[in-house]
């Protein structure tokens, strides 16, 4: 609505004249440069990538447009700093009900045990979004196009918003004169390229995206593998709107989406049985409380909140 464009202006308008640097990215983004009317993409946030020297000076910025910090029970600022930070701002009276600040970009503990994302490339790599005769920074269509791989794969495990994340993906295929040597090149790199092969895979499946069948090649996994994957029945997964959560398919579609297997063994690991430091972080222990009797708590957290 002109109303919602309106204050998103006003918000990215507020950080650029402050000096914050950001990166607009996500559904906001994608509304106004893939999709031929941005009604056609369902937004209700707005999503931005700030550096970490600048988060504390963007928050204080928008809550100074009447924003209030939403602070989420299970991530304390300590984790935050181990596995990324997301600050979910909030205004139910404003046109634009909830601002994210993120830092980095592609964050979790997925991304922390398995890839090497190059953050600082990407930011590098940033070009020009339109909105109303100005112009704001977004990540290039190449970065954009493995972002938002990883967000439906990782972030999502392909649940909810189901099509409407590989609508995504299939629009920025066919907008753009994509690099397909550079996206396998930088998926391999970081460490995602199953990741975009599954994705990629399935929007050619369900939407018939016109991804190169040499850019297939380039990110595909073994042929083990892929067997493996084609056994989650994803598409089927997406078509009939399954929830994710905590469910043991979860994991399971992250450990098969891991391009290494000593990563996905490290992060099997680590989940069981985390370092003392995120212990700590994540249950925001006093120096003086042993980690042993959080470490089956943990245990038992992951027993008891993962539905069968």
């Amino acid at each position: 609505s002109a109303a919602q464009d309106w204050e998103i202006e006003r918000v990215l308008q507020t950080l650029a004249e402050a000096g914050v640097a950001y990166t607009w990215i996500k559904g906001g983004m994608l509304a106004y440069t893939v999709y031929a009317n941005p009604a056609d993409r369902q937004r209700g946030d707005l999503d931005l990538w700030i550096l970490p020297e600048q988060l504390d000076q963007a928050q204080a910025l928008v809550e100074g447009l009447g924003y209030t910090l939403h602070t989420k029970e299970h991530r304390p600022p300590a984790l935050a700093q181990i596995v990324g930070t997301e600050l979910q701002m909030v205004n139910y009276f404003a046109n634009l009900h909830l601002i994210e600040l993120q830092s980095p970009v592609i964050r979790g503990e997925w991304i922390r045990r398995t890839t090497v994302v190059d953050h600082a490339g990407i930011w590098q790599r940033r070009v020009p979004a339109p909105l109303d005769g100005h112009v704001y920074p977004s990540m290039a269509p190449e970065d954009t196009l493995i972002y938002l791989c990883i967000h439906q794969a990782v972030s999502h495990q392909f649940g909810a918003p189901w099509l409407r994340n590989l609508l995504d993906v299939h629009q920025v295929v066919g907008k753009y004169d994509l690099d397909w040597t550079a996206i396998g090149a930088r998926a391999s790199a970081w460490q995602v390229a199953t990741v975009v092969w599954t994705v990629l895979d399935l929007a050619r499946r369900l939407l018939n995206t016109a991804v190169p069948e040499p850019a297939m090649q380039q990110l595909s996994p073994s042929a083990r593998r892929r067997r493996l994957i084609g056994w989650l029945d994803l598409d089927r997964a997406l078509l009939e709107l399954r929830h994710g959560g905590y469910h043991p398919r979860r994991f399971l579609i992250q450990l098969l989406l891991v391009d290494r297997w000593q990563d996905a063994a490290r992060l099997l690991l680590r989940g069981a049985y985390p370092e003392a430091a995120w212990l700590r972080a994540r249950y925001d222990l006093t120096p003086d409380q042993s980690v042993w009797r959080w470490r089956l708590v943990h245990l038992w957290l992951l027993a008891t909140t993962t539905k069968t």
